[in-house]
Protein backbone atom coordinates (compact mmCIF):
# COMPACT_ATOMS: atom_id res chain seq x y z
CA UNK A 1 0.00 0.00 0.00
CA UNK A 2 2.76 2.34 0.82
CA UNK A 3 3.88 2.26 -3.58
CA UNK A 4 0.11 3.16 -3.55
CA UNK A 5 -0.01 5.68 -1.50
CA UNK A 6 3.28 7.27 -3.22
CA UNK A 7 1.18 6.92 -6.90
CA UNK A 8 -1.73 8.48 -5.37
CA UNK A 9 0.00 11.59 -4.19
CA UNK A 10 2.24 11.90 -7.07
CA UNK A 11 -0.25 11.79 -9.66
CA UNK A 12 -0.35 15.31 -11.51
CA UNK A 13 -3.97 15.66 -11.13
CA UNK A 14 -4.05 14.56 -7.89
CA UNK A 15 -1.24 17.33 -7.04
CA UNK A 16 -3.09 20.37 -9.28
CA UNK A 17 -5.77 19.61 -6.70
CA UNK A 18 -3.92 19.69 -3.54
CA UNK A 19 -2.31 22.46 -4.70
CA UNK A 20 -5.43 24.34 -5.82
CA UNK A 21 -7.11 23.65 -2.25
CA UNK A 22 -3.57 24.77 -0.67
CA UNK A 23 -3.89 28.26 -2.26
CA UNK A 24 -7.97 28.45 -1.77
CA UNK A 25 -7.40 27.85 2.24
CA UNK A 26 -4.62 30.59 2.50
CA UNK A 27 -7.04 32.89 0.77
CA UNK A 28 -10.48 31.83 2.61
CA UNK A 29 -12.08 34.19 5.33
CA UNK A 30 -10.36 35.32 8.12
CA UNK A 31 -6.87 35.13 5.68
CA UNK A 32 -4.75 38.16 4.33
CA UNK A 33 -5.17 39.01 0.99
CA UNK A 34 -1.88 37.79 -1.14
CA UNK A 35 -0.31 39.71 -3.30
CA UNK A 36 0.61 39.44 -6.77
CA UNK A 37 1.50 41.04 -9.80
CA UNK A 38 -0.26 42.54 -12.98
CA UNK A 39 -0.81 44.90 -15.59
CA UNK A 40 -2.96 48.01 -14.40
CA UNK A 41 -5.07 48.84 -16.99
CA UNK A 42 -5.00 52.72 -16.73
CA UNK A 43 -1.86 52.80 -17.98
CA UNK A 44 -0.38 49.60 -19.00
CA UNK A 45 1.83 49.43 -16.64
CA UNK A 46 3.64 46.56 -14.36
CA UNK A 47 1.73 46.88 -10.77
CA UNK A 48 0.68 44.76 -7.46
CA UNK A 49 -2.64 44.13 -6.17
CA UNK A 50 -1.43 45.76 -3.04
CA UNK A 51 -0.70 49.05 -5.08
CA UNK A 52 -3.68 49.18 -6.34
CA UNK A 53 -5.49 48.46 -2.76
CA UNK A 54 -6.71 52.01 -1.18
CA UNK A 55 -4.92 51.61 2.35
CA UNK A 56 -8.02 52.23 5.28
CA UNK A 57 -10.35 51.57 2.59
CA UNK A 58 -12.81 48.10 2.40
CA UNK A 59 -12.12 46.41 -0.93
CA UNK A 60 -13.94 44.12 -3.13
CA UNK A 61 -11.92 41.63 -5.70
CA UNK A 62 -13.91 40.98 -8.66
CA UNK A 63 -11.91 38.15 -10.65
CA UNK A 64 -13.94 38.35 -14.05
CA UNK A 65 -13.39 38.10 -17.82
CA UNK A 66 -15.16 39.78 -20.80
CA UNK A 67 -16.83 37.11 -22.22
CA UNK A 68 -18.55 35.78 -19.14
CA UNK A 69 -22.32 36.59 -18.83
CA UNK A 70 -22.15 36.14 -14.96
CA UNK A 71 -18.97 38.45 -14.38
CA UNK A 72 -21.10 41.10 -16.97
CA UNK A 73 -24.55 40.55 -15.25
CA UNK A 74 -22.41 41.24 -11.98
CA UNK A 75 -20.80 44.05 -12.66
CA UNK A 76 -23.60 46.04 -14.76
CA UNK A 77 -26.41 44.86 -11.95
CA UNK A 78 -24.12 45.67 -8.80
CA UNK A 79 -20.33 46.24 -8.64
CA UNK A 80 -20.55 49.41 -10.99
CA UNK A 81 -23.31 51.15 -8.78
CA UNK A 82 -21.88 50.32 -5.58
CA UNK A 83 -18.60 51.74 -6.56
CA UNK A 84 -20.51 54.94 -7.61
CA UNK A 85 -22.46 54.80 -4.28
CA UNK A 86 -19.88 53.94 -2.01
CA UNK A 87 -16.35 55.01 -3.15
CA UNK A 88 -16.78 58.35 -0.92
CA UNK A 89 -17.99 56.30 1.48
CA UNK A 90 -14.74 53.73 2.63
CA UNK A 91 -15.09 51.11 -0.57
CA UNK A 92 -12.73 50.39 -3.64
CA UNK A 93 -13.35 47.71 -5.79
CA UNK A 94 -10.27 45.81 -7.93
CA UNK A 95 -11.68 44.16 -11.47
CA UNK A 96 -9.19 41.37 -11.95
CA UNK A 97 -9.44 40.49 -15.37
CA UNK A 98 -8.63 36.98 -16.03
CA UNK A 99 -8.31 34.42 -18.68
CA UNK A 100 -8.78 37.58 -21.37
CA UNK A 101 -7.52 39.43 -24.05
CA UNK A 102 -6.88 43.13 -23.88
CA UNK A 103 -8.89 44.48 -26.43
CA UNK A 104 -11.74 42.38 -25.15
CA UNK A 105 -11.02 43.44 -21.89
CA UNK A 106 -11.30 47.49 -23.15
CA UNK A 107 -14.57 47.00 -25.11
CA UNK A 108 -16.04 45.25 -21.94
CA UNK A 109 -15.24 47.88 -19.63
CA UNK A 110 -16.43 50.59 -21.98
CA UNK A 111 -19.66 49.12 -22.46
CA UNK A 112 -19.79 48.43 -18.92
CA UNK A 113 -19.17 51.70 -17.54
CA UNK A 114 -16.49 50.43 -15.25
CA UNK A 115 -14.71 53.29 -13.40
CA UNK A 116 -12.82 51.80 -10.94
CA UNK A 117 -9.22 50.27 -11.32
CA UNK A 118 -8.59 47.03 -13.46
CA UNK A 119 -5.46 45.17 -12.78
CA UNK A 120 -4.60 42.70 -15.60
CA UNK A 121 -3.46 39.30 -14.87
CA UNK A 122 -1.48 38.12 -17.74
CA UNK A 123 0.15 35.55 -15.87
CA UNK A 124 -2.78 33.25 -14.42
CA UNK A 125 -0.83 33.54 -11.54
CA UNK A 126 -3.87 35.02 -9.24
CA UNK A 127 -6.63 32.19 -9.86
CA UNK A 128 -3.70 30.24 -9.08
CA UNK A 129 -2.99 31.80 -6.10
CA UNK A 130 -6.62 32.18 -4.71
CA UNK A 131 -7.44 28.72 -6.34
CA UNK A 132 -10.23 30.36 -8.29
CA UNK A 133 -11.60 27.78 -10.68
CA UNK A 134 -14.69 29.67 -12.14
CA UNK A 135 -15.65 33.42 -12.40
CA UNK A 136 -16.93 35.84 -11.01
CA UNK A 137 -15.28 35.07 -7.43
CA UNK A 138 -15.77 37.72 -5.50
CA UNK A 139 -13.83 38.73 -2.11
CA UNK A 140 -14.70 41.59 0.24
CA UNK A 141 -11.44 42.31 2.34
CA UNK A 142 -11.44 44.38 5.45
CA UNK A 143 -9.27 47.77 5.76
CA UNK A 144 -6.41 45.55 7.43
CA UNK A 145 -6.29 43.69 4.65
CA UNK A 146 -8.33 40.77 6.04
CA UNK A 147 -10.40 38.77 3.67
CA UNK A 148 -14.05 39.03 5.58
CA UNK A 149 -16.27 36.89 2.78
CA UNK A 150 -15.16 34.85 -0.23
CA UNK A 151 -17.69 34.18 -3.19
CA UNK A 152 -20.55 36.51 -2.62
CA UNK A 153 -22.97 37.64 -5.83
CA UNK A 154 -25.80 39.37 -6.03
CA UNK A 155 -27.58 41.42 -2.71
CA UNK A 156 -25.37 39.50 -0.76
CA UNK A 157 -22.61 41.94 -1.94
CA UNK A 158 -23.85 44.69 -1.00
CA UNK A 159 -25.22 43.56 2.22
CA UNK A 160 -21.07 42.56 3.43
CA UNK A 161 -20.16 45.99 2.39
CA UNK A 162 -22.43 48.25 4.32
CA UNK A 163 -22.26 46.05 7.37
CA UNK A 164 -18.31 46.34 7.15
CA UNK A 165 -17.96 49.88 6.02
CA UNK A 166 -20.46 50.45 9.27
CA UNK A 167 -18.22 49.12 11.65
Amino acid sequence: LADADEVVTTFYPIQKIRTRLHHEFNTSEGKHYVDFEGVDFADGQKTTLSAMMDNGKVTLIDFWASWGGPCRQEISQNLVRLYKEYKDKGLNIIGVDVWDKIPDHKKAVESLGIEYPQLIDTTSNATDLYGVIGIPTILLIDKDGTIVRRGIRGEEIEKAVVELLNR
